[in-house]
């Protein structure tokens, strides 16, 4: 069974510690800021999501090593 490196987990956690926003509270005067009408805090929220999103289809790009063709018995 193929295992992804250290780096994809190492990507997801630091998306994940910047998509969750726990350290907006010692932030006060970064979370008022509004962009789109949006404060900045679910602008950052919403695009670490969609990066975790990215992220999930590169690591998952070729297919299992169960699902290639030419090794089954």
């Amino acid at each position: 069974m193929h295992r992804p490196g250290i780096q994809p987990i190492m990507i997801y956690f630091v998306l994940v510690v910047i998509g969750v926003p726990w350290y907006w509270q010692w932030l006060p005067s970064l979370a008022q800021i509004r962009w789109l009408g949006l404060p900045v805090w679910v602008i950052t929220s919403l695009s670490a999501s969609a990066l975790v999103s990215l992220q999930t289809v590169w690591v998952l790009r070729q297919p299992w090593e169960d699902e290639r063709e030419g090794d089954h018995e």
